[in-house]
């Protein structure tokens, strides 16, 4: 009978071992999904849309700017329906993850900000501070961003995203 008993604790103790998650499972899965959501994507263009997504440096009006274009649209989530794309959107994150950008974005708009969430195809997604029609008023957002000691900005950011569909 103990015998009995110790084999079958023997085994059990061997399953559970085996079905222990681990990193290599998790990136497993992660790359697995990766791959799914960029189906229909070639390798130039995915390098395309990573260069794309780098930050370059732009002179304004005497300020050097942070600048990127990048191909990207509203994200959908609850409660975006009215929001209009602009050209010069200042971007203070980006995130792989929505909920993420949505909680900062929430943060963003408890503080008084037009705080919006922009994804491109990846799909990664920017939190934006502000969608506006002209760059002078992206560069004053910029600088209120930059002073206001309540939002935490992390290099590269913050930034002026144009939406590619949107550039003349």
């Amino acid at each position: 009978m103990k015998i009995r008993l110790f084999i079958v604790s023997a085994i059990a103790l061997v399953l559970f071992a085996a079905c222990k998650t681990n990193e290599a499972n998790y990136r497993a899965a992660y790359e697995i999904a990766k791959q799914k959501s960029m189906d229909g994507v070639d390798a130039e263009t995915y390098e395309k849309m990573q260069r794309e997504s780098m930050p370059t440096k732009e002179v304004a009006g005497g300020d050097t700017l942070r600048m990127m274009r990048a191909s990207v649209n509203v994200a959908k989530y609850e409660g975006n329906d009215d929001v209009l794309l602009k050209r010069y959107n200042v971007v203070v994150a980006q995130f792989k993850q929505i909920f993420n950008a949505k909680a900062m974005m929430r943060r963003l708009k408890n503080q008084g900000y037009d705080a919006i969430v922009l994804q491109n195809p990846e799909p990664l997604y920017y939190v934006v501070a502000g969608s506006l029609d002209n760059k002078g008023e992206a560069v004053e957002l910029i600088k209120k961003l930059t002073n206001d000691e309540s939002i935490v900005l992390r290099e590269p950011y913050p930034c002026i995203l144009e939406p590619l569909h949107l550039v003349k």
